[in-house]
């Protein structure tokens, strides 16, 4: 527990509570991000696991080689597909997602190793499918052939490793196989205008 001096105010220890005072007391100097405040308050497994995937070939090869670990981005953007890969998305009733995150590592850090080394071969399937199918474009908004490459997309980065660590190997290799109307219905999708929510919206905006 956290007991404020001179007062009888008693703070549970819980990891939403713990994460919300680290955020608001993180003022002095250069303020942490909100992965370097969840990596500081969860030190154990889940910090180690988050930088063997950040490491792994696999998910350098998918985001294109990208330098993105400057403030433990690339680790928050793989928590977050850990997270869904745990939790389903339809199960999610956090009311922020900040603290589910933080909740998340907490939970890995009291996993087993073998229910470690699941998601790790989960995680290692869905960065190697997008590649295949996606190419450098893989987790990026794509509203024509031409465009010039954009950056990775949190929203699109959740959606598709998770959905695609779902498939078996025959599923992936369609997905492969047909990988260019793939492609092409993605581009008619993030130009569909007549669908409501815009799905080009729906990854763009209050996406946290």
């Amino acid at each position: 527990r956290l007991s404020l001096v001179g007062s009888e105010m008693c703070i549970r220890d819980s990891s939403a509570v713990k994460f919300n005072i680290f955020k608001r007391i993180n003022t002095g100097g250069l303020p942490l991000s909100l992965q370097e405040i969840r990596h500081a308050l969860n030190i154990g497994k889940s910090t180690e696991f988050l930088k063997k995937l950040a490491d792994s070939s696999e998910f350098k090869e998918a985001t294109a080689h990208r330098n993105f670990s400057q403030r433990m981005t690339d680790r928050e953007f793989i928590l977050r597909f850990l997270a869904f890969a745990i939790h389903p998305y339809s199960d999610y009733k956090a009311t922020e997602f900040d603290s589910f995150l933080s909740d998340v590592m907490a939970e890995i850090n009291e996993m087993s190793e073998q229910d470690i080394n699941e998601l790790e071969l989960k995680f290692n399937k869905a960065m190697t499918a997008a590649y295949k199918i996606f190419g450098n474009d893989a987790f990026r908004k794509r509203s024509r052939p031409d465009a010039p490459r954009s950056p990775i997309n949190k929203a699109l980065f959740e959606s598709w490793s998770v959905n695609l660590s779902k498939l078996n190997d025959a599923q992936i290799q369609i997905l492969v196989e047909r990988k260019e109307q793939l492609q092409e219905g993605f581009i008619r999708l993030m130009n569909d205008r007549d669908v409501e929510p815009k799905f080009e919206s729906s990854i763009s905006q209050g996406t946290g």
